[in-house]
């Protein structure tokens, strides 16, 4: 793949783009400097077409958005969960101590699981509404044995 140069790249906050717009026009003779907003929805987003401009102004938010897309191709997804992750060594800490069969996890994370687990049995059992009210006469249960004691 053929890297394309071109002029320099100015990021600044949303709220001084169009005035580093005008200053460069107020401060430089007419047509010696092209500049490009690198803003907004419809921004061109090809390197042959950005290379052609001396100046390129764009945001911050543009830009960190615009490298999350290119990371997202590079992200790793796990077969268990299909979280993705950063690269292929925060996937195997993942496997090692939170997901997979082989992972080695807390006791409070197996309670945790369990738990979750139980619940979701009884929601499919019972059903939504069911589950609501029997939570209920759980609570209420336990708060009358506090009264016990």
């Amino acid at each position: 793949q053929k890297l394309v140069r071109g002029g320099t790249l100015v990021v600044v906050p949303v709220i001084a783009l169009k005035q580093w717009e005008a200053e460069i026009k107020r401060w430089t003779a007419a047509g010696t400097l092209t500049v490009c907003s690198y803003h907004g929805p419809k921004r061109e987003s090809l390197p042959d077409v950005l290379a052609r401009y001396d100046v390129v102004l764009t945001t911050y938010n543009t830009v960190e958005y615009d490298f999350r897309i290119a990371q997202a191709e590079l992200q790793v997804k796990c077969a268990y969960c299909s979280r993705k992750f950063k690269n292929d060594q925060k996937l195997a800490f993942h496997h090692k101590w939170f997901c997979g069969p082989t992972a080695k996890r807390s006791s409070a994370q197996s309670k945790t699981r369990k738990r979750k687990k139980r619940s979701s049995l009884a929601s499919m059992m019972l059903g939504e509404g069911e589950q609501e009210e029997s939570d209920e006469e759980e609570s209420d249960e336990e708060e009358d044995d506090d009264d016990e004691d």
